[in-house]
Order: C-alpha cells, then sequence, then structure tokens
C-alpha cells in the first residue's frame, strides 16, 4: 500500500528540472509536499478496532428448524444401509456372477460403504447388528475377490445370502422390501399405483 503511494509520488517529480537547475532546498521541499498532498491517499484501516457487526444467520443456511433431526438422520442412514444390504444380498443370489462370470460387485470398496454407514449408525446409539454386519463383512471379504470367486460354486454364495437377509430385516424390523423406502418415496410409488390403475379403469 505505502509503496504504491511512493512509487506514484516518484512518477510525478519532475526529475528533470531538478537536475538541470539547482534549486533552493526550500523549494524543493514544498513541491514535494505538493506533490504527496495530490497523490491518492490509501485507507487507513485501524487493526485494534473492529468494526460491529450485527450477528445474523449466514446467508443460504437453513435454520435450526429446517435441519433434519437426529431420528431423522438415524432413519435415512438405516434405510441406506438396508439398501446396501439387500444389493449384497441380490449380488450373493446370483453366485457372486454377472453373466456366469466371478464379478468384483462384492469386493472391498463395495464393503466400504457398509461399514462407514454402520459406524455412523453407531454414533447415534448402541445397537449390535452394527457391529455384527461390520464383522461379518470382514470375515468374507478375502472370499468377495474375482480371484476368490472363481474357485467356488455359486451356492457357495448363495448360501451367505439369508444371512445378510437376516441382517436386513433385523435393521428395518420387516421383511418387506418397501420399509427401506421414505415417507416421501412411499407417497410417489402409492401415487403411481393410483395413477396406473385409473388409467386402465378410465
Amino acid at each position: 500500500m505505502w509503496q504504491e503511494i511512493f512509487i506514484t509520488v516518484l512518477q510525478k517529480i519532475p526529475w528533470e528540472n531538478l537536475l538541470v537547475r539547482r534549486r533552493s532546498e526550500t523549494e524543493r521541499l514544498e513541491q514535494l509536499a505538493t506533490l504527496m498532498h495530490s497523490a491518492p491517499k490509501a485507507e487507513v484501516r485501524s487493526p485494534t478496532a473492529p468494526q460491529e457487526t450485527a450477528k445474523t444467520e449466514p446467508q443460504g443456511l437453513p435454520g435450526a428448524s429446517e435441519r433434519p433431526t437426529t431420528a431423522e438422520t438415524k432413519e435415512a442412514l438405516r434405510r441406506r444401509l438396508a439398501k446396501e444390504l439387500y444389493r449384497v444380498e441380490m449380488d450373493l443370489q446370483a453366485g457372486a456372477r454377472i453373466a456366469g462370470k466371478p464379478c468384483n460387485c462384492l469386493d472391498a470398496k463395495h464393503n466400504l460403504g457398509i461399514e462407514a454407514t454402520a459406524e455412523e449408525l453407531m454414533s447415534y446409539g448402541h445397537d449390535p447388528i452394527y457391529q455384527e454386519v461390520i464383522d461379518w463383512g470382514k470375515a468374507h471379504q478375502a472370499e468377495f475377490e474375482p480371484e476368490e470367486i472363481a474357485k467356488r460354486a455359486p451356492e457357495y454364495y448363495q448360501h451367505l445370502a439369508p444371512e445378510v437377509r437376516d441382517f436386513r430385516v433385523r435393521l428395518m424390523g420387516s421383511p418387506r422390501l418397501s420399509a427401506m423406502l421414505s415417507l416421501q418415496q412411499k407417497e410417489q410409488v402409492k401415487e403411481r399405483v393410483l395413477s396406473a390403475v385409473n388409467e386402465k379403469l378410465g
């Protein structure tokens, strides 16, 4: 900031006049003072006196009443975990194969999502099923790599599917797949069904 002011002042000094004819010290100081006075003034801010501003909620952020409750968050996480378990169940029922070939549909990266969701649910309260799901995944993870799947018959994996189904049923309290839907999703399904019925009747 001060450097810019100094450069501006230096640019306005008529050096050719100063170098060509000798002026008295008083005249030079007066000329310099005139130039300094006409230079743009920098805005001075006091570091010790911050301005007081009214404390308000940041723009765009929802208020406390617009944020999900703990119960809503926990329920959403439970549904997420149940959906992940359902996907594993379907992959196991297919013998961990796609088009009859060993797939990576059960490998470590997919298990990470299940483990992370179960661990997050643990922070909302103790339920032994969360740790059971994590332990089950770790116990079988080596068997879910494509190279290992190729060594086993599809029936081996199909026999594991009921264990995962049991986790899902215990987690959601129901074997019905609709238990994994949110209220909003259930309403949307209901509307689609009613619309389809009305079309057939109308």
